[in-house]
């Protein structure tokens, strides 16, 4: 016999296994919620599109305009502060030779002047409006990766995010990505790969 100790009683089987799977219930609920959540907030941005562009400085132009307008000059790769910017390999194709980055060397970290766009005189970069209209790309969380989803405390993603609570939040223990605040600067997998040792997040360059 079972005993409830709230009120050190005798509790049936049935009654004990009952309960039990109606906690379990309520736990798979709160989860399916969750997930519901989380696939809202991601829900507009779909990483499994197959062709991407690059990782572009802060304020480029669209891909196939931005090949146009770049002259490979270096100017905005000089003008980097925290040297972030560097030459497309010649894999590239016609993009070699233009400014990209990638996160797990270093990401952007959006300095206040922007000092790439002022550096481009060829209109390649321009200036936005405010820092979240930037759009480098988007970031995207491997749950299958990432400690939080293992029941970590682990908050390196919000942590270190320049916009946290607009562009990445907490569902409970676990970081979303909103992909319509997120500016792909790739400060969140910088940080994560360089904290952690982990590839549990990706800055994915926006679909050419």
């Amino acid at each position: 016999m079972i005993m409830n100790e709230s009120r050190n009683q005798p509790m049936s089987r049935r009654r004990a296994l009952r309960e039990s799977l109606g906690f379990f219930g309520r736990l798979a609920g709160e989860f399916a919620q969750g997930s519901r959540e989380a696939q809202d907030l991601e829900e507009e941005w779909n990483p499994l599109e197959p062709s991407r562009g690059r990782l572009r400085p802060p304020g480029a132009v669209e891909e196939p305009l931005f090949n146009v307008l770049c002259t490979k000059c270096d100017e905005c790769i000089k003008a980097c502060p925290e040297d972030v910017l560097f030459r497309a390999p010649d894999s590239h194709g016609e993009a070699a030779g233009t400014p990209i980055f990638t996160p797990k060397r270093k990401a952007c970290f959006l300095c206040s002047d922007l000092h790439c766009i002022s550096a481009c005189g060829e209109g390649a970069l321009v200036r936005p409006v405010k820092m979240t209209d930037i759009a480098i790309g988007k970031a995207r969380i491997d749950p299958s990766a990432c400690r939080a989803y293992e029941g970590e405390n682990c908050h390196y993603y919000v942590d270190m995010c320049p916009f946290p609570g607009d562009a990445i939040t907490m569902l409970g223990e676990r970081p979303v990505i909103k992909v319509l605040e997120c500016v792909g600067c790739g400060l969140c997998e910088y940080y994560c790969f360089r904290e952690t040792g982990r590839k549990a997040i990706e800055t994915l360059p926006p679909p050419e």
